[in-house]
């Protein structure tokens, strides 16, 4: 029955490594684009953006980074191409966290 399954090429784990950094960015620019209607807005919810969007930084460095240095001999342009788009939305989640965490930087 379970004969069939095979171990998931790098590409595709990559392309899994890179929908956290994605996600947090997009929940980013959600609240950014809310808050404007809110009267106040709350501390806890402004740090919960700040949390997603580090977690998601860290998530999409640590887990692009592992995967490439572990299966480097099996990396393909696919698997390439994902490792760079998962590094550069984690390095926007990045900038985005330090502008919302220092923001005088």
């Amino acid at each position: 029955m379970f004969d069939a399954f095979r171990e998931p090429h790098p590409a595709e784990r990559l392309r899994a490594a890179a929908v956290a950094p994605i996600a947090a960015f997009l929940i980013a620019q959600f609240y950014f684009s809310l808050y404007p209607m809110l009267r106040a807005v709350p501390a806890w919810l402004f740090w919960l953006v700040v949390l997603i969007v580090f977690a998601g930084t860290a998530w999409g460095l640590v887990a692009s980074a592992r995967i490439a240095v572990r299966q480097r001999r099996e990396l393909d342009w696919r698997g390439i191409a994902w490792l760079v788009i998962a590094v550069v939305a984690s390095l926007f989640c990045g900038r985005l966290f330090l502008a919302l965490t220092f923001p005088w930087l």
